[in-house]
């Protein structure tokens, strides 16, 4: 059974929601360590760039969750039911990466705003 164009377009719009918030996230990296340098010990800072980094691990785990469920669902033999399951985790991963851009849009904001 091929994949439904649902699903695909589904999985294109997760991707590209993960490559914006990886971009995001390097950026306010980059805000981070350039501050870091200035100021080493500032709790808040080293907050921020951990929050950052966290999300590029989220980024990466997810990007490998939604390809084994690609490669789980795209099998010949597969079920209808296995389809809708992979469907459905798909779906729920969307809510989770749109938490997580609004929280490195946040973290972004608050770096590029301190002097």
């Amino acid at each position: 059974m091929t994949i439904p164009p649902e699903i695909l377009s589904l999985v294109e719009q997760l991707t590209q929601e993960l490559d914006r918030t990886e971009q995001q996230a390097n950026k306010g990296l980059a805000i981070a360590s350039q501050l870091l340098e200035r100021f080493p010990d500032n709790a808040r800072l080293i907050g921020l760039s951990a929050n950052l980094g966290n999300v590029l691990f989220f980024v990466d785990s997810f990007r490998n969750r939604i390809e084994n469920i690609i490669q789980n669902i795209s099998g010949t033999n597969v079920s209808s039911e296995a389809i809708q399951e992979g469907g459905e985790e798909l779906s729920e991963f969307w809510g989770r990466i749109l938490e997580c851009k609004m929280s490195v849009n946040r973290s972004v904001g608050i770096l590029e705003d301190l002097p």
